[in-house]
């Protein structure tokens, strides 16, 4: 599949740095910072999150895939893809709504846009999209 010719994997310098999963470079340079948590949203450290967030934009910084901070706010978005919330207990899938609510806040200074995808959803609004557009 094309997309993947325009995929950076980030974290493969584990040893150095916590970043995210990877980076894709999508049509009109936009760039998207992919992070994959396989737990439901109460259970995402928002720390985890910012620290691979910094890591990821110092990473393509270093790279020349960004220019600076302004340049990823401008044109770069974040996709945290986490499991699936079962609404079975609405208590617990209301704090795990607002729980996503507040880590996503807690990025949204770095990027043009924040988005959490089931994966599920993340397969249906960003992979089917992207390999159409290839």
């Amino acid at each position: 599949m094309e997309i993947f010719t325009k995929m950076y994997k980030l974290d493969v310098h584990k040893d150095k740095y916590m970043s995210c999963d990877a980076l894709y470079k999508g049509k009109d340079n936009e760039l998207y910072f992919i992070e994959f948590k396989n737990v439901v949203p109460s259970k995402i450290k928002m720390s985890e999150i910012r620290g691979k967030v910094s890591a990821s934009l110092l990473i393509a910084m270093e790279l020349d895939i960004l220019k600076d901070l302004k340049d990823a706010q401008k044109r770069a978005s974040f996709i945290l893809v986490r499991k699936l919330e079962y609404k079975a207990n609405l208590q617990g899938y209301l704090l795990n709504r607002a729980k996503r609510r507040t880590y996503l806040a807690s990025v949204q200074w770095a990027f043009k846009k924040v988005i959490s995808y089931s994966p599920d959803e993340f397969e249906r609004n960003f992979l089917i999209k992207f390999t159409k557009e290839d």
